[in-house]
């Protein structure tokens, strides 16, 4: 515990703070915007975002890592503007940015391992066809992705973990990566979703990914940290 207070103590003396910060909650016909842009000049912005998608960017965590969340989480949006130092990192400005939260929400946690349900992302016995993107300049893992129709997505020089986080959208559990597979990937993939909208010509997601990208996806239990919320309240003013 005693190490834990220094530790506390050191980050709290080595992370700058923001010079000025101003945080509103949004009326409810303001339409959702940014949830956590990091921006140069020591800048945070954050445009008519519920405090819980707010709250996984900065730690950066899946909707599912994230617990005992308080319905009003969800529901009331921010607008947040904060300005720091020109100097400070990305790495600085996240921190700032935790510690604002914390400071201003009153928000407290705690993270613990739990077991969830989750489909694991693994290579078939057959063989990756996962293909790394091309160097074409741009940065790597960071390309765009393109939703043609609900069974129709391609990307170019994408995050495996952005891949990951577009197949969870379309599954009834989250889907945890275990191909090891680092590098950013290039793909095209068209499948039927089970409501059947799209062209039935292609197989059911599962198949497709397989057949496609040389991936298997199964389901299975794992042990997964979570960031527990212990505490959590409306901001105070500014």
């Amino acid at each position: 515990m005693l190490l834990a207070a220094l530790a506390f103590g050191l980050n709290a003396q080595t992370t700058p703070a923001f010079e000025v910060a101003s945080i509103r909650q949004n009326t409810p016909d303001e339409r959702g915007g940014t949830c956590g842009q990091f921006l140069p000049g020591g800048r945070f912005q954050v445009s008519a975002c519920p405090l819980i998608y707010i709250i996984e960017k900065l730690y950066q965590l899946r909707e599912f890592q994230v617990a005992n969340a308080p319905k009003w989480t969800f529901e009331s949006s921010f607008t947040i503007q904060a300005k720091g130092g020109d100097s400070v990192s990305n790495d600085q400005l996240r921190s700032m940015a935790q510690n604002l939260i914390m400071d201003r929400f009153h928000l407290q946690f705690h993270r613990e391992m739990r077991p969830l349900s989750v489909y694991a992302l693994s290579v078939a016995k057959s063989g990756s066809k996962l293909q790394a993107a091309k160097d074409d300049g741009t940065p790597r893992g960071s390309g765009g992705i393109d939703i043609r129709t609900p069974s129709w997505i391609s990307g170019t020089n994408v995050s495996l973990a952005h891949f990951v986080d577009l197949l969870s959208g379309h599954t009834d559990r989250p889907v945890i990566d275990k191909t090891g597979f680092t590098e950013p990937i290039d793909f095209t993939l068209h499948w039927t979703p089970d409501n059947g909208v799209g062209d039935s010509m292609w197989p059911s997601l599962f198949i497709a990914v397989q057949e496609q990208m040389g991936l298997t996806i199964e389901p299975r239990k794992d042990p997964i940290e979570v960031l527990v919320i212990d505490r959590v309240e409306h901001p105070t003013a500014n």
